[in-house]
């Protein structure tokens, strides 16, 4: 008698099934050495990086992010390590880099063969193996992409480009009709791609690319009409929810579709694509002006560029659909974060963004550079050599680049000024570098770097609460009362604005308005631990018993904090002590 499946079993078939979509045919011997190359040279590349320290948004998203703690906070996974170490964090990047371009490796030898093998693609016959290994080492060595791999915040990008490649992988079964399961897989690693970055929502739109440009032209509607119909729905469907917990949850009445930036996406656009063929010029911010009008030189070059780069796919498309596909793929998988800047949620510009879009162009490079190693090996032997001596020595020049920008990333205040150059005008990169000064305890030199942020942006509040502090560190008080006045005219419900003048209220011995300001504090932010801090130093001494429920409340919101049970033993020792006995 059959017996039914069960849950367990199920799983089990689906993972297995997932496993298989690694494994293509002629995968092994030299292909299996070239790919464990690849994702070796990854590690390579990287090393420098391991001991580099958190940077930016790492201390936000990390160091101040309780749900990291937390392993129920499905986000919190995403950059969950067992200790705070920043080398734990870039280990664990480092090695999903290297996993991205084994599957990489992989996607492009079964997608290379598959061509091959297939009469009525028309498409000219390539080596598989020339193809996956060019791709590889260019997505394992690529400086552009090092923000990606060596910015811990950008962990989201490396972890959804797994589950993308993976479903991709899956997805391919899937269209060749090796059964139900392969659906299942599919939908599986993608939900997983959702869960780490909403940039897997393009998904179905790469899939049903990869069907029209790759399969015969018989077999497209039906598939089209019952698999990408549901599939992009539900894709949109996903678009709108986060969209509306953007619009509603997130920044609510603050949201609205920008069009211009529709045009500075397009120009920005251009400027990746640059990005990958010529890496200068990086640097972890970039400032783009805005787009006022259509008849701006920039808006209509960006136009002209982009109309240029579909002519250019279509044009492809005639001569290789795979490396078309390819192009296509970049162009898809950035669309979701042009969305973001064209609601003013997002930066116009950032490097770790080409991660998985640039898998896409790397498959095109790998396609070209096996169809370059074919002429040259059908004219001589001796050209073929030089061919890949050329290989050799542009990958050899890509991995000194990433090394470069790993050491760029090592130091925060060198991040920080190559950034305040290459954007002179702009108060952000000024912010930052007074921020990082400021850890170093460069004052002075923090304080005209945020000094000069708020000259570029008078109404920006972060940048007074940031000099402010500054200034009270080095005892500039008339100074920092005016920052901090100055910020609380811009935002009556700021905290920090409260907490900079109760600090300043110490420093001049009025114990009790300090008092009153941190309270505020705590009115204003519940969730702050420095508040609680300093009131439980304040209370400890007089009141035990209050600065005891400060420290129990402090290890109910973090319980790592340093020195909050040395706090909590002291008060409940006095407790104990003034007991009647």
């Amino acid at each position: 008698m059959r017996k039914e499946p069960t849950l367990e079993s199920s799983s089990r078939r689906v993972a297995i099934d997932a496993a298989r979509s690694l494994r293509p045919a002629p995968f092994g011997g030299p292909r299996l050495i070239a790919c464990g190359s690849a994702a070796l040279l990854a590690v390579l590349v990287y090393a420098n990086a391991l001991f580099n320290p958190f940077v930016y948004d790492d201390y936000r998203l990390i160091l101040e992010n309780t749900s990291v703690e937390r392993l129920a906070d499905w986000r919190g996974i995403v950059v969950h390590e067992m200790t705070r170490s920043p080398f734990g964090f870039h280990v664990t990047n480092v090695l999903i880099h290297a996993v991205n371009v084994a599957l990489l490796f992989q996607l492009v030898l079964v997608l290379a063969t598959d061509t091959a093998s297939d009469s009525r693609l028309n498409s000219p016959s390539v080596s598989a193996g020339t193809a996956a290994t060019a791709a590889s080492v260019l997505f394992a060595v690529h400086p552009a992409l090092t923000q990606a791999v060596g910015y811990v915040s950008a962990r989201s990008e490396l972890i959804c480009t797994t589950f993308f490649l993976l479903a991709f992988l899956a997805g391919r079964r899937a269209l060749k009709g090796e059964g139900f399961r392969w659906w299942i897989s599919t939908a599986v690693a993608w939900a997983l791609s959702l869960a780490s970055r909403e940039t897997a929502a393009t998904f179905p739109l790469v899939l049903c690319c990869y069907d029209y440009f790759m399969h015969p032209a018989s077999a497209r509607l039906s598939r089209r009409l019952s698999l990408y119909v549901p599939l992009i729905l539900l894709a949109l469907a996903v678009a709108l929810l986060r969209l509306t917990v953007l619009a509603n949850v997130e920044h609510p009445g603050s949201v609205a579709i920008h069009w211009r930036n529709g045009l500075v996406e397009l120009e920005v656009f251009g400027r990746y694509l640059l990005l990958m063929v010529m890496p200068v010029g990086q640097t972890i911010f970039h400032a783009i002006a805005p787009i006022q009008a259509m008849s701006q030189p920039r808006a209509i070059l960006a136009l002209m560029s982009a109309v240029g780069f579909v002519l250019l796919i279509v044009a492809v498309f005639r001569a290789n659909r795979l490396a078309a596909f390819g192009l296509a793929w970049f162009a898809l998988v950035l669309l979701p974060a042009a969305l973001l800047v064209m609601l003013d949620r997002a930066e116009p510009m950032a490097e770790h963004r080409v991660y998985l879009a640039s898998a896409g162009l790397f498959l095109s490079a790998g396609v070209a550079a096996a169809a370059i190693a074919a002429s040259c090996r059908s004219i001589s032997p001796t050209l073929i050599r030089q061919a890949q001596i050329v290989a050799v020595l542009i990958a050899t020049v890509l991995s000194i680049r990433t090394v470069s920008r790993n050491t760029v990333w090592s130091h925060p205040v060198a991040l920080w000024l190559e950034a305040a150059e290459k954007a002179p005008d702009h108060w952000l990169p000024r912010l930052a570098l007074g921020d990082v000064l400021h850890e170093e305890g460069r004052h002075e030199e923090a304080i005209s770097a945020l000094r000069a942020a708020v000259s570029f942006r008078p109404e920006e509040a972060q940048a007074y609460a940031k000099l402010g502090r500054c200034l009270l560190e080095v005892g500039h008080l008339d100074e920092a009362n005016r920052a901090f006045q100055t910020l609380l005219r811009l935002n009556a419900q700021s905290p920090a604005a409260y907490g900079g003048l109760g600090l300043l209220s110490l420093k001049t011995g009025q114990t009790a308005v300090a008092r009153r300001y941190f309270l505020d504090v705590l009115d204003k932010d519940p969730q702050s631990i420095a508040a609680r801090q300093i009131l439980a130093s304040l209370e400890e001494a007089a009141n035990p018993r209050e600065s005891l429920r400060l420290c129990e409340e402090i290890r109910q919101l973090a319980p790592l904090t340093e020195g909050n049970d040395d706090c909590i033993s002291r008060n409940r020792a006095r407790l104990n002590d003034a007991s009647p006995r």
